[in-house]
């Protein structure tokens, strides 16, 4: 995962009917990342700040979801070289917190364990390396002007590989812990086949 740097992106949609739309609506979104390194052993704090807001007519405009981990079928998603997306609110349901804004800031420790770079032989297994990280993350969705009143924590951890199969595809997989705080929280284990947020 990257080391050192910012990064920013935003996404702005509109649908207007004198334009050629159906309805009147607009989706804006973003994501913000910043990543420090700590010191010369590959530890590094990584942050990534993303949102939205959707608006317009009711029947048109976009409903964000956030929430935790989502279901995968892992032999699928290895067979059609897919993975689940990346970004989640850990310690919480699958889509738990719905609304027309949302917002979500995740802070990462992370550090390298083991640099294995090595096969198992013939087989087309090729393990790269072994990485752990420690991560807090704080978000919710809302139907309401302020956001805040909605917020929700979850903190955890995370072990993070990466492998070589086939003879050259490269796949990253994540097995964590999360504890979700509140009513609506809980605990989570769950392994993935996704990158880094």
């Amino acid at each position: 995962s990257p080391a050192a740097g910012l990064s920013a992106a935003f996404n702005l949609g509109m649908r207007e009917p004198a334009l050629g739309g159906d309805a009147s609506a607009f989706t804006f979104t973003f994501v913000t990342r910043a990543h420090l390194p700590l010191g010369r052993f590959g530890h590094v704090l990584s942050f990534r700040l993303g949102g939205g807001l959707a608006g317009g007519d009711p029947g048109a405009r976009s409903v964000f979801s956030l929430g935790g981990v989502p279901q995968q079928d892992l032999l699928s998603d290895l067979l059609n070289q897919t993975s689940a997306g990346a970004v989640w609110l850990r310690g919480f349901d699958e889509a738990a917190f719905q609304g027309t804004r949302f917002g979500l800031l995740t802070g990462e420790w992370r550090f390298p364990l083991l640099r294995v770079r090595s096969g198992v032989g013939t087989l087309p297994i090729f393990f790269e390396d072994l990485s752990a990280a420690i991560f807090s993350d704080v978000g919710g969705a809302s139907y309401d002007p302020n956001l805040g009143d909605d917020l929700v924590a979850g903190v955890g951890a995370e072990l993070r590989f990466r492998m070589e199969l086939w003879f050259g595809v490269l796949y990253d997989f994540r097995l964590g812990y999360a504890h979700g705080f509140g009513d609506s929280g809980g605990d989570h284990v769950y392994f993935m086949m996704a990158g880094a947020p």
